[in-house]
């Protein structure tokens, strides 16, 4: 019997290994974004600590150095507060790490789908089916089924990772029966964050008409410059986080899709 120690521990649900990979980059992610954050303030921190030791010293000292009278006055500056530390400096990258935050995790979840695309073709060789026709001079290419397999299951998950995710999720919806959002209401936000995305990737995020054409918000305007906000960003990659933990349970439920990875989150 465990003991009433291990009983409140919560246990850890296991995952896909594409389940897997997806939160490790996220970890990865989250991890060099605080090293930065850390690093930074540590470093602000520092020079306040040690530099009033400095200007402790005689200014002549500093002119027998060869440094000039600037970089006395400027280290008198950042003592009172007067010019910015590395801390400072960081938060005028905040938009750019945002962005970056933001466009990295999108990629991590697509890449995320076409992994689990791939697991469920491999595990049930069935859901390939198709109307697409393969010719005996393409099948006499490979030496074995697996090896054919595994050919047919890297055309069909490119062809469908090329796809939009709205028209992407309705294919699946109808060729498999499994749609990757459980509505018509997360469908939507979900191509709205790649939509984004996409603007961010390609067009230095300034609204074009294509992204007008594909995302009905009705507050950008042609010409405008999208701005990744923290709690938007937040809000994105929680989204993402649960949609793949839903998701990956369904597959399970649905294809026998294995899940023998242990999750390294608690939530």
């Amino acid at each position: 019997m465990p003991s009433a120690e291990q009983a409140a521990v919560p246990s850890r649900p296991l995952i896909s290994e594409p389940a897997d990979r997806f939160n490790k980059d996220m970890a990865g992610l989250f991890g060099f974004c605080g090293l930065v954050t850390t690093s930074c303030s540590l470093l602000d921190t520092a020079a306040r600590t040690f530099l009033p030791l400095v200007l402790a010293l005689p200014p002549e000292i500093f002119e027998k150095q060869g440094l000039a009278a600037e970089f006395y006055q400027n280290t008198r500056d950042f003592i009172d507060g007067k010019l910015g530390g590395p801390a400072d400096d960081l938060a005028g990258y905040i938009p750019l790490i945002l962005e970056m935050i933001f466009c990295r995790s999108i990629d991590n979840f697509l890449n995320y789908v076409s992994e689990l695309l791939a697991l469920i073709f491999i595990t049930r060789p069935e859901a390939l089916r198709s109307n697409e026709k393969i010719s005996i001079q393409e099948v006499l290419q490979y030496k074995d089924r697996d090896e054919l397999l595994g050919a047919l299951t890297e055309r069909r998950v490119l062809s469908l990772s090329f796809k939009g995710l709205a028209t992407l999720d309705e294919e699946l919806g109808k060729a498999l029966a499994f749609p990757l959002f459980p509505d018509a209401v997360s469908r939507e936000r979900a191509a709205f964050l790649v939509e984004r995305r996409n603007l961010a990737a390609h067009n230095r995020c300034v609204v074009n008409r294509l992204y007008l054409a594909r995302v009905q918000s009705g507050t950008e305007k042609l010409g405008d410059r999208i701005v990744f906000e923290p709690k938007g960003v937040v809000d994105a990659l929680g989204f993402l986080i649960d949609s793949v933990d839903e998701i990956d349970v369904r597959a399970e439920m649905k294809f026998g899709v294995p899940r023998t990875v242990v999750s390294s989150r608690t939530r």
